[in-house]
């Protein structure tokens, strides 16, 4: 038998749910008028960010014109990477590697490397430092009369399994030929210049001064002090 105190709070739980479903219904009639200020923070049009063109010429017109000069004029960013092998011919690429790495000290805006490592190291420090050229030192037996060659690549993306793209470096191989066809899975598009020593087959001391005289055209052309 239900008593007297529960028939209260059922009536009373009755009560406030209609008067609760009352008042919605009243507000929903007269809903309360927006907030002029809520309404204009929320419609005003944020402010439009200038670009580039826009701030060079604000930056020239309060006679800055020196430094945006000098914000356009940013040297090129030269990444030289020296590729070598434990032969007779790599010594040479490897003594030349140490004498640009001196050389270099003096250019802030060249970088030397070793690239003596498997791609996925190499297409790391292409990464970090983000060069706008690359330049490989190496040395290539490819048939051609002894001396030094030079020639420029894209690495166009391939269709090969990556896989095998990618295995000759991975294995260990140093020859430019497996770095090359590694980085066009792992760099594709990039622009490569390639620096190849094509040594005698008797000794390599003759081109180690042609080899020399390369690379300081190179630091000479492209350094910016």
């Amino acid at each position: 038998m239900v008593n007297r105190e529960e028939t209260y709070m059922r009536i009373i739980k009755l009560a406030a749910r209609a008067y609760a479903s009352w008042n919605k219904f009243i507000e929903s009639l007269f809903p309360e008028p927006p907030n002029p200020l809520e309404q204009k923070i929320y419609t005003l049009n944020p402010p439009k960010e200038p670009d580039l063109a826009t701030m060079i010429q604000e930056l020239k017109n309060t006679g800055h014109q020196d430094l945006v000069e000098k914000i356009l004029s940013r040297p090129p960013k030269v990444l030289v990477g020296f590729l070598y092998d434990l032969s007779e011919p790599g010594e040479l690429i490897y003594d030349t590697y140490g004498y640009t790495f001196q050389k270099a000290q003096e250019c802030p805006n060249i970088t030397v490397e070793d690239f003596s490592t498997d791609a996925l190291t190499v297409n790391d420090i292409i990464a970090r430092e983000k060069p706008d050229k690359i330049i490989i030192v190496t040395a290539k037996r490819r048939q051609r009369p002894p001396g030094i060659y030079t020639a420029q690549t894209t690495l166009q993306a391939t269709q090969e399994n990556p896989a095998e793209m990618l295995r000759a470096s991975l294995e260990g191989s140093l020859d430019i030929d497996a770095l090359l066809d590694a980085l066009r899975v792992l760099a594709p598009g990039r622009i490569i210049s390639i620096i190849e020593y094509e040594p005698p087959e008797d000794a390599t001391q003759g081109l180690k001064e042609q080899l020399i005289q390369v690379i300081n055209r190179i630091l000479q052309e492209e350094c910016q002090k």
